[in-house]
């Protein structure tokens, strides 16, 4: 022994040699044992006294073993037991003597299915089992112990609590589900970079296997959308002992790019020097994506609120102003010493106030019926030559008053262009485009013009003006969108006109375009689907230029109107241009005043009355009278409404509010027919 100490396997084997020389004795296979110096009977007394010395170290090393130690027989009998055992199983040392070990284990009588005695004794090696008694976990070993025959003679039984492994080894299963279960990508790293391990999680989101991605370096995800000081930051960091958190674009297997927020943390081994880097990385493309969304509806939002601020501003600009002249210039006309120049400078700035509040008015419903989505389209055969000279007539001389240089090019060798399309829809086109080129053109030309090119139809305008910062070409055309918000803009309007337009030029099948510089003019084009050339003339001339009217000559005209100043106007414009005005406040009494006047040649019917509409009224006079005209008068001036003033048996058509030179057209339509 050394230093007085030995080991359990050296005590094992003395013992064994000790039993076994005096079971020989004992049987008689031994006559007698010959020492060096010794008689037999000190030689045998000194074996003893060295057999129990060793017996009282072999069981001082058993007690001192702080696990439980058993040894059984072949019946798995208890024979002997450490001292650790009663404490170790919450037993008292009477309950274990020449008990069986199930019964001291699991408290029953016979040995349970797998109990690693009964299979020890079956397979004569060693065997284990795990058990819960109460709330341990143990672990129970059974070595078998052979006798010189190689029988199996006893059993070494060994109980372990393992309870502190097994919440150790519960925690790791719930951490290695937790990670092999995450919906985030997980990669372990050596310090080289190259991977040692990844979740399902990887695959999911990259496409990579697990078997693919092992023993890769995690480059075979790059992008190319970060810097190289992107990565050497990353590296530094980490290699540095620190986190690293960060947002990196990536590339899956498929070659799909996606964001993923990542947290690389360094592992350290026990004397601080770093073994591995595991990573942690969410797939953000989805938030960011949001957030992208979120961010752009945020500033939309922004954008739309100061519209709206701005829209209100200048929409209250846009009424009050005219309204001011409109108002104000009235009272100044009631003066009686005005001089004719002063009277007709006063007249002038009524009527453009009220043109202009008017084309606001007019502006307002349309972008509402547009949003709406009430607008239809009519469809006629327009002869869009003819159209564009009256509109270079219309507003030549308003160019010509502001010094610019107005001309009208038609590259149709002659041919008149013929298309079917909704007239007052082109007519709103024209007149928007060729009306903002002149307003934004302080000085130069402006040029209207139409080309014909792959079947197709360009009408185009263009100008010197001012022109759009290139910031701005993609929002003009954005409900109440203006290049200049300011009150000090030397511009008025709503910025509606450019919306209208192009919804317009949609609703036709076609498009428009812009080209525009800042400073040096635009040029817009409208693209309208196949047209016909044709030397056919629809219209010489606009109808609203025809100045020359029929005198009335007495003739009898039923006005329908319950408003009493809308009444007063036209009975003004007829009476002075020889017609006789009957006037109607209500349907009803339309109909009585047509029956009971044969003379009456003409009603003009306001589609909005008392009693019974004019819509109803046209109805029930048709029932009677199919011959006499009946102009419809409505200030809705909706497709709607003119197709159901037609419907129900109206002549024609008039939307208010109407010029006198308007009203004196469509009359003159019906009374003036053969004359000049």
């Amino acid at each position: 022994m050394n230093s007085g100490k030995i080991t359990i396997k050296e005590l094992k084997d003395k013992l064994k040699n000790l039993e076994a020389a005096l079971d020989s004795i004992k049987r008689g296979e031994i006559d007698l044992i010959i020492g060096e110096n010794e008689p037999l009977m000190v030689r045998l007394k000194s074996l003893v006294e060295e057999n129990e010395k060793l017996v009282k170290e072999w069981q001082a090393t058993f007690d001192s073993i702080p696990i439980s130690i058993m040894i059984l027989d072949t019946d798995l009998n208890i024979k002997r037991y450490n001292k650790a055992t009663p404490d170790y199983l919450n037993i008292s040392e009477p309950e274990i003597t020449g008990k069986k070990c199930c019964e001291i284990i699991h408290k029953t009588q016979q040995p349970f299915n797998d109990c690693p005695a009964k299979r020890a004794e079956l397979t004569g090696k060693r065997e284990q089992s795990e058990v819960k008694i109460g709330d341990k976990y143990y672990l129970i070993t059974v070595d078998p112990v052979y006798d010189e025959s190689e029988k199996i003679k006893s059993f070494i039984h060994t109980v372990t609590d393992i309870t502190e492994n097994k919440k150790a080894e519960s925690q790791m299963m719930l951490l290695k589900q937790a990670v092999e279960n995450s919906g985030v990508s997980i990669i372990i790293t050596d310090t080289s970079g190259i991977i040692q391990y990844v979740n399902p999680g990887f695959t999911k989101i990259t496409g990579y296997t697990s078997e693919e991605a092992i023993g890769q370096n995690p480059r075979l995800l790059k992008s190319g959308k970060q810097t190289r000081e992107f990565y050497r930051d990353l590296w530094d960091t980490i290699l540095s002992g620190r986190k690293w958190e960060g947002e990196i674009v990536n590339k899956k297997k498929n070659g799909e790019l996606y964001w993923e927020k990542s947290i690389i943390s360094p592992i350290f081994e026990d004397d601080g020097n770093i073994s591995f880097f595991v990573a942690i990385k969410e797939d953000i493309t989805e938030k960011k994506k949001i957030i992208d969304e979120l961010i752009e509806a945020r500033e939309k939002a922004e954008e739309s609120n100061r519209l709206k601020s701005a829209f209100l501003a200048n929409i209250s600009h846009e009424i009050r102003t005219p309204l001011n002249g409109i108002l104000g210039f009235s009272e100044l006309l009631q003066n009686a010493d005005l001089t004719g120049e002063e009277k007709d400078t006063y007249l002038r700035i009524l009527r453009e106030s009220g043109e202009r509040m008017l084309n606001t008015i007019n502006q307002i419903i349309e972008i509402s019926k547009i949003e709406a989505g009430i607008i239809e389209i009519s469809r006629e055969s327009v002869n869009i030559s003819n159209l564009l000279k009256h509109f270079y007539n219309f507003y030549k001389p308003q160019a010509e008053k502001k010094g610019l240089s107005f001309s009208l090019l038609l590259s149709t060798e002659g041919k008149e262009i013929i298309i079917e399309s909704d007239k007052l829809k082109l007519e709103s086109i024209i007149s928007n485009l060729v009306n903002n080129a002149i307003k934004f053109t302080p000085a130069g030309f402006v040029e209207l013009g139409v080309k014909t090119y792959n079947e197709e139809i360009e009408i185009y305008v263009k100008d010197s003006g001012i022109g759009i910062p290139s910031s701005k070409i993609d929002d003009i055309f954005q409900r109440f969108v203006q290049i200049d918000y300011s009150f000090s803009r030397p511009y008025e309007g709503l910025g509606l006109g450019l919306a209208i337009t192009k919804s317009y030029a949609e609703m036709l099948g076609g498009r428009i375009i812009v080209e525009s510089e800042e400073g040096r003019g635009s040029i817009f084009r409208v693209i309208l689907p196949p047209g016909k050339l044709s030397t056919q003339n629809i219209e010489k001339e606009h109808p609203l230029l025809k100045k020359t009217f029929f005198n009335g000559g007495g003739k009898v005209i039923l006005v329908a109107e319950d408003d009493d100043m809308n009444y007063y106007y036209a009975e003004t414009i007829l009476t002075k241009n020889g017609y006789s005005v009957i006037r109607a406040k209500t349907g009803e009494e339309v109909i009585k005043k047509i029956k009971e006047n044969d003379n009456i040649s003409m009603i003009l019917m306001d589609i909005k009355l008392p009693v019974l509409s004019g819509y109803e009224a046209t109805r029930r006079i048709r029932e009677f009278n199919n011959n006499i005209p009946i102009i419809a008068q409505t200030a809705y001036a909706s497709d709607q409404d003119k197709e159901k003033a037609f419907a129900c048996g109206c002549t024609d058509y008039l939307s208010k509010p109407f010029r006198k030179d308007e009203l004196l057209a469509k009359i003159n339509r019906y009374f003036n027919k053969g004359k000049s």
